[in-house]
C-alpha cells in the first residue's frame, strides 16, 4: 500500500451524464491509497443514486448530501479530506488512470514544491479532444517550449503570473496540493461568483513553487451546461473590479503569512505589485482587450521601461532575502535582478514528453 494519502474530493449537482465516467477515472488509479470524499447538493436527475451504489461497493467513498453552492461544496470537501495531498476532481471532468500516481511522485521528489501542475486536454461535451482550445490559452502562449518540457516554477513565479490577470492554472482538475499548503491556504471564498477559484489559485501560488509535468494527466469537459460558462455572461461587468480585490485578498494572505515583515517592506512590496498592474492595465487602454486578458506577462515586462523593470525585481530580490527560508530566501538570493518571469523556471533534464 502507498504511503501517503490522497483525499480526492468530488463536488456534484445534476451531473449524472458525466458521473460515471469521473467516477470510473477515480476508481481505475494506480495509485490505490486514496479517500473520495463526494458532497452531493441534493442532485435530482439520479447522480445520488449512483453515487450511493459506488459507495456500497467501495469503503473508499464517503458520500454525503448539503445545500447547492459551487465553492461552498468544495470547501466541505477539504472540511472532510484527512489525506496529505489534495486533488479536486469536478464531476463533469476525467483523468488518466495514473494521474495521481505521477503527480504524487513528482511532489515526493520535489520537496521543494507545494503544487504540482499537470498538463491539460480540453474535451467537448462528448469526450472528444478539443486540440486547438488550449492553445489559445494566456498561460500556454505565455509558457510557450516550456509547455512540453518537465520544470519547476520558482516561488515566486506563479504569484507575479496572476497579477497579469490570466489565469495560471486552466482547471483545478490539473493541480494535486499538499494538505499541508491548503490548510496554510485557508478555504475558497464565496465572494466572486465563479470566479473564486482564481483568488483560491493566487492565495496558493503566493506561499509556494509549483512542480510541472507536460503530461495530459487531466482533461476538462468544455459543454454548455458547465457551471463557469453559465454565470460568466452575468459577471463581466464586475470582472475589472473582482481582479482588483482578488489581488488585494491575496496580497494580504500573503503578509498575514509573513508577519516578519516591516511597514516599511509591505509598503515597497505594494507599490511594485502597483507598477505591475498599472503596466497591465495601460496595455488594456493601448489594445482594448480585457484588463484580465492582456499580453502575456513576459512580453509586458520586456515592454516597460527598463527602470521600472530593474526596480521590481531588484525591489523583489531585496524584500524576498528578508523572507523565511521555506519562502525561496535562497533562490532570491542568488538571481538577483530579472529581466522577466521567465528566469524563475528552471528545466529538469530528459524530462520532454509529446504534448499529443
Amino acid at each position: 500500500m502507498n504511503k501517503n494519502k490522497i483525499s480526492i474530493l468530488l463536488p456534484n449537482y445534476n451531473y449524472v451524464n458525466y458521473l460515471e465516467q469521473r467516477i470510473e477515472s477515480i476508481l481505475s488509479q494506480t495509485y490505490e491509497n486514496f479517500e473520495l470524499i463526494i458532497v452531493d447538493s441534493y442532485s435530482n436527475d439520479g447522480a445520488w443514486e449512483l453515487i450511493n451504489k459506488y459507495a456500497a461497493l467501495d469503503a473508499r467513498i464517503i458520500a454525503s448530501q448539503a445545500p447547492r453552492g459551487l465553492y461552498e461544496s468544495w470547501n466541505r470537501c477539504l472540511d472532510q479530506a484527512t489525506g496529505d495531498f489534495v486533488y479536486i476532481a469536478t464531476s463533469d471532468d476525467t483523468m488518466r488512470n495514473d494521474a495521481m500516481e505521477t503527480m504524487i511522485q513528482l511532489l515526493e521528489t520535489h520537496p521543494q514544491c507545494g503544487i504540482c501542475d499537470s498538463n491539460l486536454e480540453a474535451i467537448d461535451s462528448e469526450g472528444k479532444p478539443l486540440d486547438d482550445f488550449k492553445a489559445r490559452l494566456p498561460i500556454t502562449q505565455y509558457l510557450a517550449n516550456y509547455i512540453d518540457k518537465q520544470h519547476i516554477r520558482q516561488w515566486p513565479h506563479d504569484f507575479l503570473l496572476y497579477f497579469s490577470g490570466a489565469p495560471v492554472y486552466t482547471s483545478i482538475t490539473q493541480l494535486l496540493v499538499r494538505k499541508s499548503l491548503i490548510d496554510r491556504c485557508g478555504r475558497f471564498s464565496t465572494r466572486w461568483g465563479t470566479k473564486c477559484d482564481y483568488e483560491w489559485g493566487m492565495k496558493l501560488a503566493s506561499l509556494s513553487s509549483t512542480i510541472y509535468t507536460p503530461q495530459k494527466l487531466a482533461s476538462w469537459r468544455i459543454h454548455d451546461n458547465q457551471v463557469t460558462s453559465t454565470h460568466n455572461a452575468d459577471q463581466n461587468s464586475f470582472r475589472h473590479t473582482w481582479n482588483k480585490e482578488m489581488a488585494n485578498s491575496a496580497l494580504n494572505h500573503l503578509f498575514e503569512s509573513n508577519k516578519n515583515l516591516t511597514a516599511q517592506q509591505r509598503k515597497a512590496f505594494l507599490k511594485e505589485i502597483q507598477i505591475l498592474n498599472a503596466l497591465s492595465y495601460a496595455d488594456t487602454l493601448k489594445t482594448g482587450k480585457p484588463w484580465n486578458y492582456p499580453i502575456n506577462f513576459a512580453k509586458m515586462v520586456k515592454q516597460s521601461p527598463p527602470a521600472s523593470r530593474q526596480l521590481v525585481f531588484n525591489k523583489f530580490a531585496s524584500l524576498l532575502a528578508k523572507k523565511p527560508v521555506d519562502l525561496g530566501t535562497k533562490l532570491m538570493k542568488s538571481i538577483g535582478i530579472k529581466n522577466h518571469l521567465t528566469t524563475l523556471i528552471e528545466l529538469e533534464s530528459n524530462t520532454t514528453y509529446p504534448t499529443a
